[in-house]
């Protein structure tokens, strides 16, 4: 197995490498979208002009990969504080086997958005409650980016520039995805979920459908609501059924009562 690797007439010749260095990213845009990165490696490549530097291929954990469906795909970003293997001794041919966590890049709820990162400013984008109280007296977190520090080290999970974050709270079993428009789920520890949808929702059924509620059920339309049925309806209530229609109501076919 070969690794890609540029020839560099900056990096010509090169002491051997011994083990494993510790570098900075100061590139991830790799043209053949193989998620490879350029690494400046304080005393050994320290100096030399960006566009000269190597391309670096990362390890990815066991047992992904092997085809399109069974893969991960990640890149360290510019200014991630890398670990570098070197396979054969040589500064051209490193492997990029981990990356160091630090205050800086750790996802501690601070809500430190990268400089050049624009939030979304569309009105639809709001986020003001917390989560509803339903496990535990448990209230939400910043959108921002989630809280690993939770009950570390039993909290984990990944957040990306775009501040899009998915957390997992092994102590208190929660489960959380925010999106960076602020539409978020939350599975709580005792099984209660929340759902919050900043913008439209869809839901496209192309077999049967069916929902069975057994406790209460409550659902309220602020605006209009619109059910078009185009077969049958049957509607089934085994105790009382209360019907409080305030405008008008119009029926295309015929409705029958069964008391």
């Amino acid at each position: 197995m070969s690794i890609d690797s540029p020839t560099s007439s900056a990096i010509e010749k090169s002491d051997p490498l011994d083990g494993i260095a510790i570098g900075t990213v100061v590139a991830c845009d790799d043209v053949k979208g193989l998620g490879r990165v350029q690494v400046e490696l304080p005393g050994i490549t320290k100096g030399t002009p960006k566009q000269s530097l190597p391309w670096y291929h990362c390890m990815h954990p066991v047992g992904l990969g092997g085809s399109t469906y069974s893969s991960k795909f990640s890149v360290p970003q510019v200014n991630t504080q890398v670990v570098v293997w070197f396979p054969k001794k040589d500064v051209k041919t490193g492997v990029v086997i981990g990356v160091i966590m630090n205050r800086v890049t750790f996802p501690d709820n601070k809500g430190n958005l990268a400089s050049d990162y624009i939030m979304p400013t569309s009105s639809e984008n709001h986020f003001t409650e917390n989560w509803d109280k339903t496990d535990e007296g448990a209230a939400g977190q910043s959108h921002f980016s989630p809280d690993m520090s939770e009950d570390y080290p039993f909290s984990w999970g990944w957040v990306t520039p775009a501040m899009t974050w998915f957390k997992e709270n092994m102590m208190k079993r929660t489960v959380e995805f925010v999106h960076n428009s602020f539409s978020k789920f939350k599975i709580f520890g005792n099984g209660n979920t929340v759902l919050h949808i900043t913008g439209n929702f869809k839901l496209i059924v192309e077999k049967d459908f069916y929902i069975e509620v057994r406790g209460s059920k409550d659902t309220i339309t602020f605006n209009d609501s619109y059910d078009h049925v185009i077969g049958n309806r049957v509607d089934a209530t085994e105790k009382m059924h209360m019907s409080n229609v305030k405008g008008g109501r119009s029926l295309a076919g015929k409705e029958v009562s069964i008391n």
